[in-house]
């Protein structure tokens, strides 16, 4: 079954992508690099069936993850991993993101925990770039429809997750390139969290 494997990199070792290709040698594996280019990876290092691209350092992961559904809209397999390069700061293991994230079957993984958020919620982390408003107001234009009340939002934490490409296709194009108008002006911008918790909003089913 055909997969991609997409990871947002910027200064993190990736040797453990190796193992990955040795569970699932069949994956297209995407390294989206945003490092410093002192720091850019050497292709030759790095898995068979892997890919090394450079992009502009803006946007976290969000960006990295929307440019690839963009580029390859047209032709997505089957599942596609998203990942952080360094899935490991967040406690996961390389048999778990082997067993469960690569070789998940389900429409999306991990489930969705509950999280309700209030229409005004802003996330107020130091370093950010203010989005100028709130969640509810980045929904709002990318959504076209109001911020949901009383709903659990659908979040994957930590923006690792993988998704089944009906999800990803039962958007129009015209959706993604509006979501990155919102994540393309800065290195650290606040939209990337609102992206972190509406992930499964954003690859929807409809």
């Amino acid at each position: 079954m055909a997969r991609h494997v997409v990871v947002a990199h910027y200064n993190e070792d990736l040797e453990w992508l190796h193992e990955i290709h040795s569970h699932c040698p069949q994956a297209h594996i995407f390294v989206y690099t945003k490092a410093e280019p002192q720091n850019i990876p050497d292709a030759s290092t790095l898995p068979p069936m892997a890919q090394l691209i450079r992009l502009p350092n803006v946007g976290r992961e969000s960006h990295t993850y929307i440019h690839h559904v963009l580029k390859h809209y047209e032709n997505l397999p089957d599942f596609t991993f998203f990942t952080q390069a360094d899935p490991f700061f967040h406690k996961r293991t390389i048999s778990q993101l082997a067993q469960t994230y690569l070789m998940s079957k389900a429409q999306f993984f991990p489930p969705h925990p509950p999280n309700h958020l209030p229409g005004n919620w802003k996330c107020k982390l130091e370093g950010l770039r203010d989005s100028g408003g709130t969640i509810g107001d980045w929904w709002k234009f990318v959504f076209g429809t109001s911020y949901p009340v009383r709903r659990n939002i659908k979040t994957a934490w930590n923006g690792i997750f993988t998704v089944h490409k009906n999800r990803i296709l039962s958007r129009p194009p015209a959706f993604y390139e509006r979501l990155m108008q919102t994540i393309s002006h800065h290195v650290n911008p606040e939209e990337g969290h609102f992206f972190e918790r509406t992930w499964g909003d954003i690859f929807t089913d409809l």
